[in-house]
C-alpha cells in the first residue's frame, strides 16, 4: 500500500509516524505520489480538451502539468474557443480555387487555408491545369 497514497495521510491512517512511513517507503524505492497520482475518471477524460488545462487541474485538484500529461497521452488536442476543426469535406476543398476564395466561402483567414495547404502538400490552385 505503500506508494498508493501521500505519506501522511498513510501515517495518519495507519497510526504510524511520518518519518517511520516516510523511510520504509524510501528504503523499497516507492515514490510518494503527486497531488494528481490517482486514476482519471471517464468523466474527467471526457472534459480534456473542452475546458482550459489550468481550470481542469483546480476543479480536479490535480497539477497543471498532469492534466497536460494524460490529455497529450490520450491524443486529444489543447481548449482553444477560437480553433475551430477542419473537416474532411474542407480539406477537400484545398487546391480546387484560389487560397482567397476559399477562405472567404469558408469563412476562415487566408493565412489559415494557406497553412493548411501547405501542411496537407497540396500545391496552389492553378485555373491553367484541369485535373
Amino acid at each position: 500500500m505503500l506508494g498508493t497514497m501521500r505519506d501522511e495521510d498513510f501515517a495518519r491512517r495507519f497510526g504510524r509516524t511520518l518519518v517511520a512511513i516516510r523511510q520504509r517507503r524510501q528504503h523499497r524505492a516507492i515514490r510518494q505520489p503527486r497531488r494528481g497520482d490517482r486514476p482519471w475518471t471517464t468523466e474527467e477524460e471526457k472534459l480534456l480538451g473542452r475546458i482550459k488545462d489550468r481550470d481542469l487541474a483546480k476543479r480536479f485538484d490535480r497539477p497543471r502539468d498532469a492534466v497536460i500529461e494524460h490529455r497529450r497521452k490520450l491524443g486529444i488536442p489543447s481548449y482553444h474557443p477560437m480553433h475551430k476543426a477542419w473537416s474532411i469535406a474542407e480539406d477537400e476543398l484545398l487546391g480546387t480555387m484560389s487560397d482567397r476564395k476559399l477562405a472567404n466561402q469558408l469563412g476562415r483567414t487566408l493565412v489559415a487555408v494557406r497553412t493548411r495547404r501547405v501542411a496537407k502538400q497540396i500545391p496552389v490552385f492553378d485555373p491553367q491545369v484541369r485535373p
